[in-house]
């Protein structure tokens, strides 16, 4: 998320992979792994040359935090939370109780836009 926040900031300016890497103290694969899935899911572009990099692929007011989690959750979030909850997912009954908690929760995040968190971001920290 924060990946995003800070291509929100920037706006049609792009920022360089070792950048962003460096920005939010994470490797430089790890950042390619995010990039990638963000430009799979259509939330990125990338430029090439000198003054390349990545920024956002639509305005951050049209990209929502729903977006962005499906663009890079493999599944690993929900086995964790399941697995802190102890749910066992085995019956109907269960099973149906976290298809409904995973639809709301889809719901929330859908009304929040990149753009809002980018905003928040600018008054926490002053900064563009």
């Amino acid at each position: 998320m924060d990946l995003m926040t800070s291509l929100a900031i920037h706006g049609a300016r792009a920022v360089s992979l070792i950048s962003l890497a460096n920005r939010h103290q994470i490797s430089r694969g790890y950042a390619e792994g995010l990039v990638a899935q963000l430009r799979v899911g259509g939330l990125v572009t990338s430029f090439k040359g000198i003054t390349g990099g990545y920024c956002l692929a639509r305005p951050p007011s049209a990209i929502s935090v729903a977006d962005i989690v499906l663009a890079v959750d493999d599944d690993a979030a929900t086995d964790v939370l399941r697995a802190f909850a102890g749910v066992a997912v085995d019956d109907d009954h269960s099973a149906a109780m976290w298809r409904r908690l995973s639809e709301m929760t889809l719901r929330l995040l859908e009304g929040v836009s990149l753009r809002q968190l980018a905003q928040r971001e600018i008054e926490a920290t002053g900064r563009l």
